[in-house]
């Protein structure tokens, strides 16, 4: 194990030689060991660290003594996920690397966002909480097109460091959708109303608590109507973790 440590660090080491990791944000070579975001714009990253609302993650007012934390949207309409948080603020380098992570080929990235996404983890679930991780599915004429889900990706970097297993078939984007960039809260909620579709012929579902992956959560709209219907075929308590927020 220690040799098979020592190989991949060696191979990494000639890898950069060739091809120096570029910082996304600033373009110069990055001074962090095996990450591509440097020092200098890592520190530019607003990390969401504030009082949040207890169940969507949104930036609340500190509540009043003996009183919870709660948003007045999750107050007036209770989500169907349990709890949503997210790791940083959709907004300077964290805006530019979901960028290019997600329309311009940057799966090289899936590091640094794992270190974002593990930390936030941390912060806010126990591994023992969680049964089972699933990314926010892509329909398949977008996957193609894209050639990865970078949800799945997501997904997949932190199965690997948490040891939870990940599931990527069991819920999936029957239909394709509009893109939502420009549209109202209420308009993303009905872009998104049955366009998923949960496969669960094993019954994995029933009572697990599942952790939903997404790189960007911004009204909480597909994040919501996923919950929904993995409520519906027998999950316990569904949780959601996004690289960044827009909220």
């Amino acid at each position: 194990m220690r040799w098979s440590g020592a190989l991949s660090r060696l191979r990494g080491r000639i890898l950069d030689l060739f091809y120096p990791r570029i910082c996304p944000e600033c373009g110069s070579y990055s001074d962090r060991e095996d990450r591509y975001l440097c020092w200098s714009c890592l520190g530019k990253v607003r990390l969401k660290d504030r009082t949040v609302c207890l169940i969507c993650g949104k930036t609340v007012q500190a509540a009043p003594e003996g009183d919870l934390p709660v948003c007045s949207e999750c107050r007036a309409v209770m989500p169907a996920y349990d709890r949503c948080r997210s790791a940083a603020v959709f907004a300077g380098p964290m805006r530019k690397m979901i960028h290019q992570f997600k329309y311009g080929g940057g799966l090289w990235l899936a590091e640094d966002f794992a270190d974002f996404l593990q930390g936030c983890f941390r912060m806010h679930y126990g591994r023992a909480e969680i049964d089972l991780i699933l990314p926010v599915p892509l329909h398949f004429r977008k996957y193609f097109s894209r050639g990865y889900n970078q949800a799945e990706v997501l997904a997949a970097a932190l199965s690997q460091r948490t040891k939870i297993p990940c599931r990527t078939r069991l819920l999936r984007r029957k239909q394709g959708t509009a893109t939502q960039t420009f549209l109202s809260a209420t308009a993303r909620r009905k872009n998104v109303r049955n366009v998923f579709h949960v496969r669960d012929p094993k019954h994995e579902l029933a009572g697990k608590t599942i952790l939903l992956i997404d790189d960007v959560v911004t009204t909480g709209a597909t994040l919501n109507e996923c919950a929904r219907l993995l409520k519906e075929a027998g999950a316990r308590a569904v949780h959601c973790l996004t690289a960044a927020t827009g909220y």
